[in-house]
């Protein structure tokens, strides 16, 4: 399915979407896809950042762990700002909850 620019006409982002996937199928670089489709190379370019860009923010925000020995057994300690979270039961909470817990903490 070859992706045609029309004149000036904005890209939808499903359109971009496509049109990046398409790319990418094709093994050809984006000046040799842009121009084998009679896009602007530049438009491809501009959504390819912008979809890595929207990709980067939603991923989860990192912060420091340290897991140490106590009398309850092995603990997860998190510590945001003043906020400080000790898990002593760790088998029985999953890394996304860990970070969850922490970006609530961190807003």
């Amino acid at each position: 399915m070859a992706i045609r620019q029309a004149g000036t006409k904005q890209w939808t982002e499903a359109r971009a979407q496509a049109a990046i996937a398409e790319w990418a199928a094709s093994g050809l670089s984006g000046r040799d896809y842009a121009r084998a489709n009679g896009i602007d190379h530049q438009r491809l370019f501009w959504w390819r950042r912008r979809f890595e860009a929207s990709k980067k923010s939603s991923m989860p925000a990192l912060v420091p762990v340290v897991a140490t020995a106590t009398t309850l057994g092995p603990a997860l300690v998190v510590t945001i700002g003043r906020c400080c979270f000790e898990v002593h039961q760790i088998d029985d909470v999953s890394a996304a909850w860990v970070v969850a817990v922490a970006n609530g903490a961190s807003r």
